[in-house]
């Protein structure tokens, strides 16, 4: 990452504009009526838990609780309001602020995570800062089983399980119980499609979803004949051919089963074809099959909305340090956009092509390795709609360190442009295939 802090003292500066009770941007006009209660006679901060560490606040007035831990080696911090208007305010405040890689604002609380990577000990040097400035609790240089530490241990212990998972050579699989799952945006599904209900949780881009078949909300109604001819799916991985109504999230490939997200509406489907009401979409949790710096994604689609945009499958990742690409329908044409975290933040783009509404298209994006016969392997990427090149181009990204969850139709991750995101019409297909350096 290109980002780093340059020490523990600079950290801490820059964190004490992070929490609520510090933060003059985010305050609402103190001259507004206030309804009498105990809590907001006069401003104050205090620290009322070490473990997870929490600040309690009032400014302005407006009273807030902060919660801050550490996670995937970064500040995460939760505040919530007993005011919906003083979170609309603050959140404002919070998403122009470049110190944080993501903000999400619901109601009345914000999750908001730190752009920079900070150590163990720099985080400690943050929590001992907030404990020397609020009144309370504070921790001390010789608690040897402080908040910081038991964090970073249950961090480290979380990323051996990890790395011991990978290791293995087992293969697990999704079970069909009616069981809610946590969707963590920021956990790693390491080498499998399993989601246990005891993963821990993220506050940013959580979601829940349902370990059943995608059931489509018509298909009772639906009369479908059976699909007795299969397509050549040969250099492909994961397939999602939405023929069966009762069973849209199917990977016919692997084990890449899709769910239903809990928070949108049901989606519909024709015989055939999944339909997208511009309201749901599917979402995939993350394995190993998606991380790889080759691959082609394949899929056709059929818009329905005049400058729609909305997402057809994307790995879109909240905020810039993290790897991620999305196939993405937008005023009548499609983009494929794409981030190397390592290389930059921003997002690059190739125009694919312009689509007509209520018409199949087809649109497929190959990243490839090449082997000349003298020098190193590079790589390319082809991009084409309908069957027709649209462009040839280097290729000299990698986008395989990915850290989330796929969504189909919509954003899974429920960024601040959230809505802007959900697509509206129906897709045929979906196909990825990993390609690798290893037959060259």
């Amino acid at each position: 990452m290109k980002k780093w802090i340059a020490s523990a003292g600079l950290l801490a500066a820059f964190s004490m504009s992070l929490v609520a009770c510090s933060d003059n941007s985010s305050s609402p006009d103190s001259n507004r009526t206030q309804e009498p209660d105990s809590k907001k006679t006069q401003d104050y901060c205090k620290v009322v838990s070490t473990d997870p560490f929490t600040i309690e606040s009032v400014q302005n007035g407006y009273f807030s609780t902060t919660t801050i831990k550490y996670e995937d080696e970064k500040l995460v911090e939760k505040v919530e309001f007993d005011e919906a208007r003083a979170a609309q305010m603050a959140c404002e405040s919070y998403q122009d602020d470049p110190d944080y890689g993501n903000v999400a604002c619901n109601g009345k609380t914000i999750a908001a995570i730190g752009q920079k990577r900070m150590t163990t000990s720099e985080y400690r040097e943050v929590l001992i800062l907030f404990s020397t400035m609020c009144e309370g609790k504070s921790i001390l240089e010789d608690r040897s089983s402080s908040s910081a530490e038991r964090l970073s241990s249950s961090s480290e212990k979380k990323s051996s399980s990890s790395r011991n998972e990978n290791s293995s050579s087992s293969t697990k699989t999704v079970s069909s119980s009616s069981e809610w799952v946590d969707y963590s945006s920021s956990m790693e599904v390491s080498s499998s499609s399993e989601i246990s209900s005891d993963e821990g949780e993220s506050w940013y881009g959580k979601t829940t979803f349902n370990k059943e078949k995608v059931v489509a909300a018509n298909a009772a109604d639906l009369e479908c004949p059976e699909n007795t001819t299969a397509d050549d799916l040969t250099g492909y991985d994961v397939a999602y051919e939405f023929n069966d109504p009762n069973d849209l999230g199917r990977d016919y490939l692997g084990e890449n089963t899709a769910y239903a997200d809990d928070n949108t509406t049901p989606v519909s489907a024709e015989c055939g074809s999944i339909v997208f009401n511009g309201d749901n979409g599917l979402l995939v949790p993350l394995s190993d099959t998606f991380k790889t710096r080759g691959f082609v994604i394949e899929a056709r689609f059929m818009p329905t909305l005049e400058d729609d945009v909305g997402n057809i499958i994307a790995t879109e990742p909240p905020g810039g340090s993290t790897d991620g690409w999305v196939l993405r329908l937008e005023n009548n044409g499609v983009t494929f956009y794409y981030r190397d975290a390592d290389q930059s933040y921003s997002w690059k783009s190739v125009n694919i092509g312009k689509v007509s509404l209520d018409e199949w298209h087809v649109v497929r994006v190959k990243i490839f390795p090449k082997k000349p016969e003298y020098g190193s392997i590079f790589y390319s990427m082809n991009v084409s709609l309908d069957g027709s090149l649209t462009q040839a181009l280097s290729y000299n990204d990698d986008t395989s360190d990915l850290a989330y969850g796929l969504g189909i139709g919509f954003d899974s991750m429920y960024q601040e442009t959230h809505r802007k995101w959900f697509f509206t019409g129906k897709m045929d297909y979906i196909r990825y295939g990993k390609i690798t350096e290893d037959n060259l």
